[in-house]
């Protein structure tokens, strides 16, 4: 990615005025005034004086402020090329285009494996991950945490024969295919819904597996996440969704959030670097807001850089539940999402649920 700075100028100005009274009278009372005016005079130069002297210390202050983060660090950032990264996007051109407030390296990567193995081996300071990844990375080498939430539930059930589902007992005595990584996310759901021994559940390795199957007509009832399901949408006739993961969680769990994307930092950096992820957030936040109100310029820019058609990606935007929370917000949706996780093994967050350490909540 080209990196280019773009210095902060900050100021702060005030306007003062000041009014001068006359009046007409007496020699005593003309004295008297003269006197009151002169006084006056000088308490206005003191004023004067002191809010130039205050207008220079908060000048100062927010310079000092401006020169707290570093916009020549390099930030090493990844994400994902599916729709968890999606967010990313304006960002990302941004960043090409010399238009970033920070100077960012950005890594766009198929491979889950691959971005987890970079955070730990300090390659990536910063990266896109699902929420089940983030967790037992965190287990397992306790180098990262969590610092936002950037993507809720993005998988729909959907048939290609016409078949029609109302809800989870319909499907007993069917199998449904799934993408094996987020599959725990049916099987919870099966649980939950007291069927899960009568539906089989027919795993493949990758989500495009998965679509090429379907296109192919080899399966007929699926679960897609985005953006594949718009593409299925749009190269195989007949595609129909019947059910969003999204809802059906929220029913069964009592308005619970179904949380599958989140943010991730290196927890040697964010102790190094605060006050360069607290802009990050900034920065990242804004790029999600612009993605999902302008559905179609951000397609044309992940096109771009994701490699998705501009035509699919406009379409799977309104269906990837984009979102950011961060701090205290982010660790409140989170903590219940993980005590329902845990109960699932297929689930791999780890042995135990993510510790309060796990969250980044700035001070």
């Amino acid at each position: 990615m080209k990196k280019k700075i773009v210095a902060l100028m900050m100021g702060a100005a005030m306007i003062l005025s000041a009014t001068m009274l006359a009046a007409c009278g007496a020699k005593e009372e003309t004295t008297v005034e003269t006197t009151t005016t002169e006084a006056e005079t000088t308490t206005e130069e003191e004023t004067t004086t002191k809010e130039e002297t205050t207008t220079e210390e908060e000048t100062t202050t927010e310079e000092e402020t401006a020169a707290e983060v570093d916009t020549e660090l390099e930030i090493k950032l990844a994400v994902l090329g599916g729709s968890t990264g999606y967010g990313a996007a304006k960002l990302i051109d941004d960043s090409e285009n010399g238009e970033a407030m920070l100077n960012y390296t950005v890594t766009i990567e198929s491979s889950p494996k691959v971005i987890q193995e970079g955070l730990v081996a300090g390659e990536f300071d910063i990266a896109a991950l699902s929420t089940n990844k983030a967790a037992l990375l965190a287990s397992k080498t306790g180098k990262i945490q969590v610092a936002a939430v950037n993507t809720l539930g993005v998988m729909s059930l959907v048939t290609t024969d016409g078949t029609e589902i109302a809800d989870f007992e319909a499907l007993k005595g069917m199998t449904v295919a799934i993408p094996e990584e987020p599959s725990y996310i049916l099987q919870a759901l099966l649980n939950a819904s007291g069927v899960a021994d009568e539906v089989m559940v027919n795993t493949f390795a990758t989500p495009a597996d998965l679509l090429q199957a379907v296109i192919a007509g080899e399966v007929t009832t699926a679960v897609l996440p985005e953006p594949l399901l718009s593409t299925a949408c749009v190269k195989k006739e007949g595609t129909a969704v019947q059910m969003n993961l999204t809802e059906e969680w929220s029913k069964v769990y009592d308005n619970q959030q179904l949380i599958q994307g989140c943010i991730v930092v290196r927890t040697e950096w964010a102790e190094e670097h605060p006050a360069e992820l607290a802009a990050f957030l900034d920065e990242y936040s804004e790029s999600i807001e612009f993605v999902k109100a302008n559905a179609a310029d951000a397609g044309a820019i992940i096109e771009t850089y994701f490699g998705t058609g501009a035509p699919v990606a406009t379409k799977a935007i309104p269906n990837c539940n984009m979102t950011f929370m961060a701090g205290e917000e982010m660790k409140e949706a989170l903590v219940p999402f993980y005590d329902v996780l845990i109960t699932i093994p297929s689930s791999n967050i780890g042995e135990a649920v993510p510790a309060d350490t796990f969250y980044y909540v700035a001070d």
